[in-house]
């Protein structure tokens, strides 16, 4: 099974992130004494609930909630919770971005691709 296809309700996509949310649920944090501090990191809930929006999201599809037209199946790669990350890949897509920029050259990147996106 290849991963790298788009999420269906018939797919095995939906099992592995059960499976998954499964496996984190059981992870722990531990200091340096082996003492577990899993309470003070909510990274783990992060994941969850990523899992579980991308889940009820499409079910919801699939229900056609979506409307006329609502497609079957679903593509992880253009959903993105975190605007930051969204600004850094808006400027390493940028044609003004260089392999290794200095100061300048990132600045000239970041401006570019907020007058690409708010025109």
């Amino acid at each position: 099974m290849s991963y790298r296809n788009a999420l269906t309700l018939d797919s095995d996509h939906l099992k592995y992130l059960d499976e998954m949310g499964e496996w984190i649920s059981g992870w722990k944090v531990l200091d340096m004494a082996d003492n577990d501090v899993s309470g003070n990191f909510t990274f783990t809930e992060g994941y969850l609930r990523n899992f579980s929006s991308v889940t009820m999201l499409l079910e919801h599809l699939k229900r056609g909630g979506g409307g006329v037209g609502t497609p079957d199946h679903l593509c992880t790669r253009r959903l993105c919770s975190d605007p930051l990350e969204s600004l850094f890949n808006a400027i390493r897509n940028s044609k003004a971005f260089a392999k290794d920029p200095g100061r300048s050259g990132f600045e000239q990147a970041f401006r570019f691709a907020v007058i690409k996106r708010c025109g």
